[in-house]
């Protein structure tokens, strides 16, 4: 939840994104929340009069995350790629201009396909990593690449969310011990060269994060953290994690 100030910011914002955009000035007081992802950026669905537009605020004006995610689209676009295209950009403002790709995820059409059609859904979203590891490697190279430390610091998160419930329940001196001993021998062996030289890797490739786009095509969203990754972490993401890991469920445990 954000505070009544903060609300009242974002709304200004908001106004002045709209004149700057060239969109009726009711666009920004009449845009619908949207719902977004695991970080701070907000997304608004607002009315060009006849067709409708995401207006997305990133937490603060010239951030990384927007300078990324603007020059990301522009080389995975070029590989062919399907992305939202960028309408019209604002950084001074925190603020960016997107095209709208409606409400049907990968996700969506998965849990509503029937089980035997599955497969095919996620094969489909498969073969997009054969164009996503076409990036020129200077370009997945904007973010640092995935190493130990990095894993280490996502099995902080596993540890604090999945076991820890948020700091509600810490870890007991004996576990945390056992937990540090194994998540740093997992992060090392996940970061070893062995598994395969690296690849433009997405890094949150799940079936929330593809959108089924007007035009039929499932579009890449959330990529601003793209860098080079191991070669298998993108296709385990997909079909394990979320309504992926409902493709190889038994339709009984559906």
């Amino acid at each position: 939840m954000i505070s009544p100030e903060e609300s009242r910011r974002e709304h200004e914002r908001l106004d002045e994104a709209c004149r700057r955009f060239g969109l009726p000035e009711r666009a920004g007081r009449e845009a619908a929340t949207l719902a977004g992802d695991a970080g701070a950026r907000r997304y608004f669905r607002a009315s060009t009069g006849s067709a409708s537009v995401l207006l997305v605020l990133y937490p603060e004006p010239r951030s990384l995350a927007q300078e990324s995610w603007t020059e990301l689209r522009r080389a995975l676009a070029a590989t062919g790629l399907r992305v939202p295209a960028l309408l019209d950009d604002a950084p001074d403002l925190g603020v960016a201009l997107e095209e709208d790709l409606g409400d049907v995820d990968l996700a969506r059409e998965i849990l509503a396909a029937p089980h035997e059609d599955r497969p095919a859904l996620l094969e489909e979203a498969e073969s997009l990593l054969l164009d996503l590891r076409s990036l020129p490697h200077p370009a997945a190279r904007r973010n640092p690449p995935f190493d130990a430390a990095f894993f280490s610091r996502e099995l902080d998160h596993t540890r604090l969310w999945a076991l820890e419930r948020g700091g509600e329940t810490p870890l007991t001196d004996e576990r945390s011990a056992l937990w540090s001993s194994l998540a740093t021998g997992l992060a090392e062996a996940a970061a070893d060269p062995a598994g395969g030289d690296p690849v433009p890797t997405h890094r949150d490739y799940h079936a929330n994060n593809l959108m089924r786009a007007p035009d039929g095509r499932l579009a890449l969203i959330d990529f601003q953290d793209l860098r080079l990754g191991p070669p298998d972490y993108d296709p385990v993401s997909l079909r394990f994690e979320r309504a992926g890991a409902a493709v190889s469920m038994p339709e009984a445990a559906l």
